[in-house]
């Protein structure tokens, strides 16, 4: 199990718009890299909350070895942090 930091969140978010399909750029109005800073400041702080009241994120660790290793599941690679929290 691991933490989620912001500054992680961040470049998830920037990966993810700098590869989003030029018609999501343009619906966003995405044209400019200020427009995207602002995005990815307001969604991180949107889903994290205030720095010094931060959401925590768990993510499980990574399963697989080498190249075919990917982000966990829960209750599949390891137990689930908070069970009563599982999806139905």
């Amino acid at each position: 199990m691991r933490l989620v930091t912001r500054a992680e969140l961040a470049t998830t978010i920037r990966v993810a718009i700098a590869v989003a399909p030029p018609y999501v750029k343009k619906t966003l109005e995405l044209q400019h890299a200020r427009a995207h800073d602002m995005l990815v400041e307001d969604l991180t702080s949107r889903i994290m909350g205030a720095p010094e009241s931060e959401t925590v994120i768990l993510q499980p660790d990574l399963s697989g070895f080498g190249t075919g290793s990917k982000p966990g599941v829960w209750d599949l690679d390891e137990p689930h942090p908070h069970p009563e929290l599982r999806k139905r």
